[in-house]
Parts: C-alpha cells; sequence; structure tokens
C-alpha cells in the first residue's frame, strides 16, 4: 500500500504539469489572436477605401493617406479584441470611444 501513494504522488504531479503547460498554451495562443497582422491592417485599409466611396475616387491619395494613418492609431491604442468590440457598438459610441485617440 506504501508504494501505491508514491505512485499516486508521481500521477498527480503528472497531470498538474500537463494542466499547467497546458493552460499556459492556451493562454499563448490568446495572446498570439491579440496581436495584429499586417494582413489585419491591409484588410482595414482596404474596407476604410472602399466605404469612402466618391471621396476615395476623388482623392484617392488622401483617402489612402487618412485610411492608413487612422487605421495605424487604432492599432496602436486597441488590442484586435478591444477593436472587435468597439466595432459591435453604435456608430454614436465607437464616436465617442475612438475620437480622443491622438
Amino acid at each position: 500500500m506504501k508504494g501505491k501513494g508514491w505512485l499516486v504522488v508521481i500521477i498527480a504531479l503528472f497531470a498538474g504539469y500537463k494542466i499547467y503547460t497546458g493552460l499556459s498554451d492556451m493562454i499563448k495562443s490568446r495572446r498570439e489572436q491579440e496581436k495584429w497582422t499586417t494582413e489585419d491592417r491591409d484588410l482595414l485599409i482596404n474596407k476604410c477605401f472602399n466605404e469612402a466611396g466618391n471621396t476615395g475616387l476623388k482623392y484617392p491619395e488622401l483617402t489612402a493617406v487618412y485610411c492608413e494613418c487612422s487605421h495605424d492609431k487604432i492599432m496602436k491604442h486597441f488590442t484586435k479584441s478591444e477593436y472587435l468590440e468597439l466595432i459591435k457598438k453604435p456608430a454614436e459610441e465607437q464616436i465617442k470611444i475612438s475620437l480622443p485617440i491622438e
């Protein structure tokens, strides 16, 4: 019976280690998903340009500069998940939250 006690302790330590490393990997994966990528930036800029409509067609260089600058600031100020939560809100609330960004 005494030998089985050590076996239980070893199994508990091994299981604890596996749970700990699994949680660490999950947290690390979530952090990676929080980071903005160049693909995210390109997507946001293209969306901004397309939503500019006629203004984007009349003033393509100015629109491109505006979209790049504004989305670079957004990406510095918000995490990706914060931004995704922001865009779910009504337009008025989005403006209140994002307007003070410098």
